[in-house]
């Protein structure tokens, strides 16, 4: 049961940063995500006007959380 709790976190990972990528960048192709990528590097999400964050540092942040929560380690584990 709770692999299966600790895996949804990963799905949810997985289906932010997608989202994040196709509505930034407009396209799931890893050709073109890899060739507009270094023009596109200086845009920051701001959050409560406190904190910015990279977007694409931001978009690994949610991958980072898929794969540990998809192999049930660092963090997740009990």
């Amino acid at each position: 049961m709770k692999a299966m709790i600790v895996n949804r976190f990963g799905d949810f990972g997985l289906y932010f940063a997608i989202l994040l990528i196709f509505s930034f960048f407009k396209t799931l192709d890893f050709c073109t995500l890899n060739a507009i990528s270094y023009y596109l590097n200086d845009i920051y999400l701001n959050f409560f006007d406190l904190y910015s964050l990279n977007l694409q540092e931001f978009i690994c942040c949610f991958f980072f959380l898929a794969v540990i929560g998809k192999s049930a380690q660092l963090g997740f584990h009990t």
